[in-house]
């Protein structure tokens, strides 16, 4: 009987052995395949051309990473967006690569972009056509405005003859929801610091305030001056063209011909033609005249052909995105997620200085803080320079943020500034009484009713309110004071809620220089004096949560119905949610 058993477990035991070897064997195969790829030089052959695909929006983030259970769906990820990061560096590795005749861009499926990531990618592109000499072609049907914008840097820009195209202008359309609030019965009460921190009034107004209208115009006019400047410079025209393009197409429209002849006869496009004759125009300059014979590699590829690994020094790039928030369900920026990534980052000693690429318009005022507390720890443990770079925003709770940073570079057309808090109350007093419910009950203190949102807060409630409100703005406006060398009255003057493009941060003391990342991890090299040509490593925070992949993979594949629904769910879970906390938001986002 026991040598049955033991026979048994002998044949088990050698089993799990056979198992495990093959196991071993097994990891090592794959192994060794992924480092022979990995050192295979690509086999671009000279004359190919890059193919730049700008599909979705324009974000700094990768797409989210789908779970176990989602992956059934059989997509490697669920956001169809394009990291702004993949473009530049595809662009910047491409000007230094002979193999590489040329690029070609495509903007048909882009969606939209900010502001500050067109004019990136619009810099790279000159940056390649100015190191490399080679052109840079494209084509569409129709563009859009984010289209054209990002188009309008190539060389050769190609619309169909019965194409449509359209330089229009910026707007800041919000959505205020107060009406529809009071409607339902339920009531905000607003405590602010800023007279211009107008963030909250969607939940309290039908309409703008003066002071938000004024803010508005006051970031929209500078950014569309910057954004046309760059235009007619690119385009070689003369001041005021756009102007007098926008102007002849509200006074004529476009009756008798399309607004494609109209931007030819501008000088905004340079061929009317058919892809047929553009892509005929492509073989003549790179395939001895076949279309057939032109060799072309897309971006994703180029760049996984061309990755390297530096085994010496290096700047590490953080990506910080999306609202700031203490909750993760609620996704966003978060200070655990932000906050294990510096702790992984300040554990690599090839790490010698980290570049903070914010974008953000804010959000939670506590978990801004924890952010800025442990960059500013960062720091002190380990001597490396922290550099942040602004993106299409760095606003509010994103400026605060920035405060961290040795030294802060703004993109010109970023959103920024917002120095204000605010904190509002949600309850549904009002509604209770109209359904004539009443309500009681005992209380062992006075402050027992803090935060219910079935009744109005009282004085004492009111006060506490304020006084955090008071107490965080003054805390924001010492903590910009001290990182910028300022005093509390002069950042008083900038302050008061109101936002800038980054230019305006710039003149007023806000930002140390206007640009890029580019710029960035330059200026990221000299303070840690490492070659300009040292590497940088991208880090970024991922959700691999099934939470994270369903939120992406709702917000991406559902719908615009379920879309719309799923913003306004999230608007009032924010509001319910952040409900007594002193928030520190900005207050609008123009639409290109």
């Amino acid at each position: 009987m026991f040598s049955r058993i033991a026979a048994a477990y002998a044949l088990l035991d050698g089993v799990r052995r056979l198992l495990v070897n093959l196991l071993f064997l097994l990891t090592l195969v794959t192994l060794a395949v992924v480092f022979w790829v990995a050192s295979e030089a690509p086999n671009l052959p000279k004359g190919t051309l890059l193919r730049i695909d700008l599909v979705g929006e324009v974000k700094e983030s990768g797409p989210a990473e789908p779970s176990f259970m989602l992956s059934m769906f059989g997509q490697d990820s669920f956001e169809e967006n394009t990291r702004l990061a993949d473009v530049v560096d595809a662009l910047d590795r491409a000007a230094h690569d002979d193999r590489i005749a040329g690029v070609v861009l495509r903007v048909d499926d882009l969606a939209g972009a900010g502001m500050a990531s067109i004019r990136e990618i619009g810099a790279a592109i000159d940056r390649y056509r100015q190191t490399s000499g080679h052109q840079v072609w494209t084509w569409s049907i129709s563009y859009t405005q984010p289209q054209y914008l990002v188009a309008a840097h190539a060389d050769h820009v190609g619309i169909h003859p019965m194409g449509d195209a359209i330089v229009k202008g910026l707007s800041a359309t919000t959505f205020y929801w107060g009406p529809l609030l009071n409607a339902a019965g339920l009531e905000v009460e607003v405590h602010k610091a800023g007279a211009f921190k107008s963030a909250p009034e969607i939940f309290t107004s039908g309409r703008p305030s003066a002071e938000s209208l004024a803010a508005q115009k006051s970031y929209m006019d500078d950014a569309w001056a910057g954004l046309v400047s760059r235009l007619e410079a690119r385009r070689g025209l003369v001041n005021g063209t756009v102007e007098k393009f926008i102007a002849g197409i509200a006074k004529d429209g476009t009756a008798e011909k399309s607004l494609s002849v109209f931007f030819r006869e501008a000088g905004l496009i340079d061929e009317l033609e058919t892809r047929d004759a553009y892509l005929q125009k492509l073989a003549d300059k790179y395939a001895g005249g076949q279309v057939k014979d032109l060799k072309a590699i897309d971006a994703t590829a180029y760049l996984a052909a061309t990755e390297t690994v530096s085994a010496g020094d290096t700047v590490a790039v953080l990506i910080a995105e999306g609202e700031i928030t203490g909750m993760p369900e609620l996704g966003g920026m978060t200070p655990d997620g932000i906050n294990g990534v510096i702790d992984e980052i300040q554990e690599d000693p090839k790490v010698k200085a980290l570049v903070v690429r914010v974008n953000s318009l804010g959000g939670d005022a506590v978990a801004a803080e924890l952010i800025r507390a442990r960059l500013v720890e960062y720091k002190k443990k380990t001597g490396n320079p922290v550099i942040i770079s602004m993106g299409d925003t760095a606003a509010s709770g994103g400026y605060w943020i920035a405060t961290a940073g040795d030294r802060i570079v703004a993109d010109p057309l970023s959103i920024t500034g917002s120095i204000g808090v605010f904190a509002m109350s949600v309850h549904a007093e009002g509604l209770r009484e109209e359904l004539k419910v009443g309500r009681g009950g005992y209380r062992t203190t006075p402050l027992a009713d803090f935060g219910n949102p079935a009744a109005a807060p009282g004085d004492v409630e009111r006060r506490l309110i304020e006084g955090g409100v008071s107490r965080t703005y003054a805390d924001f406006k010492k903590l910009v004071a001290e990182s910028r060398g300022m005093s509390v009255e002069e950042v008083e003057r900038v302050a008061q809620g109101r936002v800038w493009t980054g230019a305006q941060a710039v003149k007023f003391g806000l930002a140390d220089a206007q640009g890029g990342m580019d710029e960035a991890l330059k200026l990221a090299c000299r303070e840690a004096k490492l070659p300009a040509e040292t590497a940088s490593v991208l880090w970024e925070p991922v959700d691999t949560s099934w939470r994270g992949a369903l939120r992406a993979f709702l917000q991406s594949r559902a719908g615009a119905a379920v879309g719309k629904v799923l913003e306004v769910r999230q608007a009032l879970d924010a509001l319910a949610a952040q409900s007594n906390r002193p928030l520190a938001w900005a207050p609008f986002e123009p639409t290109l």
